[in-house]
C-alpha cells in the first residue's frame, strides 16, 4: 500500500451513502499515498480527504475527472497535509473517544 502510486477507495452507490466512512479510508490516510475516491463528492469521506488534501473524490461515472486525477497524481502526492492526517490516526481518534466517554 505505501509503495502504490495511487490508492482507490470506492463508496458504494446506494441510498444514504454520503455518511459512509470506511476503515479503509483511515488505512489509506496512514499510508500517505494519494487517494482516488469514487463516490459522493459531498460525502463524509470526501470531506476527510479534502481536509487532509489526500486526494480527490469524483462521481461514479466521471471518467474525465478520474483521468485528470491520474494524470496529475504526482501533484496530489506532494499536497498531502501530514498534520491533518495525524488528526485521523487511530491513536488520536481513540484519545478523542476516551475524552468524550470520560466527560
Amino acid at each position: 500500500m505505501v509503495s502504490s502510486t495511487v490508492l482507490l477507495l470506492i463508496i458504494p452507490e446506494q441510498k444514504n451513502n454520503k455518511c459512509i466512512i470506511t476503515g479503509k479510508l483511515f488505512e489509506y490516510l496512514a499510508a500517505g499515498r494519494p487517494i482516488l475516491c469514487i463516490g459522493p463528492s459531498d460525502g463524509d469521506a470526501a470531506k476527510i480527504i479534502d481536509i487532509c488534501k489526500a486526494g480527490k473524490t469524483v462521481g461514479y461515472r466521471n471518467s474525465v475527472e478520474i483521468s485528470s486525477f491520474l494524470s496529475n497524481v504526482t501533484v496530489y502526492a506532494s499536497m498531502i497535509n501530514r498534520n491533518a492526517v495525524k488528526k485521523y490516526s487511530r491513536s488520536n481518534l481513540t484519545k478523542q473517544i476516551t475524552k468524550t466517554l470520560e466527560s
